[in-house]
């Protein structure tokens, strides 16, 4: 399966920033940029009866493949092969009560995928010296064999404000906590794939193959892992208040305000919960048989980042939100 890059313009981020989703409408389609990927995982779950029946754990083993050509936007890798063994565990608890327009429980989830040390079988490689070349050769040696383990913890509480066995027609209070933390055995090795892109709607992803995308509303799409300086740790926290004004068996839909914070760093060594960028703001979901769930959120970024404030945004969100 071939995936088709776009051309764009990244310059330094010390100034303005450009937003990779709203270039990649602009720039021209170039069949001379490819990024193929190809998987193969084999899983196993089980709903665990201790500490309580809402318990679940799952295991996953898998094989991924990646090839890239001229592909700019990886900044470790451009061109080449590379292989990945991934050892995937989690453990999770969901007890809500429903999907749609959730009124009580809670979600949480904590999992870690781990690939094999690939750097202690490549034999007497100088990887510090490979990376310093700063080569294609050098490039394709060092990341033939991809290693790293990434460790990601995600909670969801919703509250009625009032009691769900009196109304449905109550707000709900709802928190937000995320954390993701991707790091390597080897320095030298930090893994091109598997990065966090922060910011935005966490919709985008036409040039982010490879990467996974997390919403930061009031700030542009990506704006916290710009090009160059790739996310390996994240931090999201929110709050918001859920406020139902159609709740039919065909069609939900509910209003909310929030605020949030987070930020992106590109090593774990720099990872730091209590330094945040926030926003605050409004929306509206709506969930439709056909469609699904769509909505669309207006919110304001009062911090910088890479020079540049979050400003006023508005959101399009389309498919159920993580």
């Amino acid at each position: 399966m071939n995936y088709m890059g776009y051309g764009g313009n990244y310059p330094g981020y010390t100034g303005n920033y450009n937003d990779y989703y709203q270039n990649s409408y602009q720039a021209s389609y170039d069949p001379n940029k490819v990024l193929q990927m190809v998987g193969l995982n084999v899983g196993f779950g089980k709903r665990l009866k201790w500490p309580d029946d809402w318990f679940t754990f799952t295991a996953e083993f898998g094989y991924n493949w990646y090839y890239l050509k001229n592909w700019d936007y990886l900044y470790y890798m451009n061109n080449g092969t590379s292989n990945a063994l991934v050892l995937g565990l989690t453990i999770a608890r969901r007890s809500i009560d429903n999907p749609l327009f959730t009124r009580r429980g809670s979600d949480f989830s904590l999992s870690l995928q781990l690939t094999p040390p690939a750097s202690l079988f490549g034999g007497k490689k100088d990887w510090k010296k490979l990376s310093e070349e700063n080569t294609v050769e050098s490039k394709k040696e060092l990341y033939r064999w991809i290693e790293y383990w990434k460790l990601k913890f995600r909670s969801r509480t919703y509250t009625s404000l009032i009691n769900p066995e009196t109304t449905q027609w109550t707000p709900v209070l709802m928190t937000r906590a995320d954390i993701g933390l991707l790091g390597s055995y080897n320095k030298y090795l930090k893994s091109p794939f598997e990065t966090f892109y922060v910011g935005g709607d966490g919709m985008s992803g036409s040039y982010t193959y490879a990467t996974e995308t997390i919403a930061l509303r009031g700030y542009d799409n990506g704006q916290f892992t710009p090009w160059g300086s790739e996310g390996y740790a994240y931090t999201r926290f929110g709050v918001e208040l859920h406020f139902p004004l159609m709740l039919q068996a065909s069609t939900t839909i509910y209003a909310l305000t929030f605020v949030e914070g987070g930020n992106a760093w590109t090593s774990v060594k720099q990872f730091n919960p209590f330094s945040m960028k926030r926003s605050a703001g409004a929306g509206v979901r709506i969930f439709l048989p056909m469609v699904g769930m769509m909505g669309i959120d207006w919110a304001y970024g009062f911090d910088k980042v890479f020079g540049q404030k979050g400003g006023s945004h508005f959101h399009f969100i389309l498919g159920q939100e993580f």
